[in-house]
């Protein structure tokens, strides 16, 4: 993990020289305080918003999609069944994302990785 560390302080820093950072599409999201089911519905509802996606529309490029957000992603290849992906709150030089690419890890697996943890940032968890 310490390369993930490693890549954010760099990432963060290339983005300050070059003075080409993204904004936070989400940094202003106020998701109500309510039952777990029907917060994480109202957070997936306002992002589909503010990404310009209709409720039902496909995602067809979620590093794409997460990038244009402001949030970096970042693949990693660690051989482990039990660790699929993590994120990085705003606070701590986020937000980022990071997948891991392990190969005996499908490309799906990857895919749903990578919108669970933009769950969590979504949702401050």
């Amino acid at each position: 993990m310490a390369d993930v560390s490693l890549w954010l302080e760099d990432f963060n820093d290339l983005e300050s020289r070059l003075g080409e950072r993204v904004d936070y599409l989400f940094e202003e999201m106020d998701v109500p305080d309510s039952p777990s089911e029907s917060r994480a519905i109202a957070a997936a509802e306002k992002a589909r918003e503010k990404l310009g996606l209709k409720k039902k529309e496909a995602v067809r490029d979620i590093v794409g999609l997460l990038e244009s957000a402001g949030i970096k992603v970042y693949s990693i290849i660690c051989a482990s069944d039990g660790f699929f992906g993590l994120s990085v709150a705003q606070e701590d030089g986020g937000p980022a994302i990071v997948v891991n690419a392990w190969d005996r890890i499908s490309v799906e697996r990857r895919i749903f990785s990578a919108a669970h943890e933009l769950g969590h940032l979504l949702l401050h968890l």
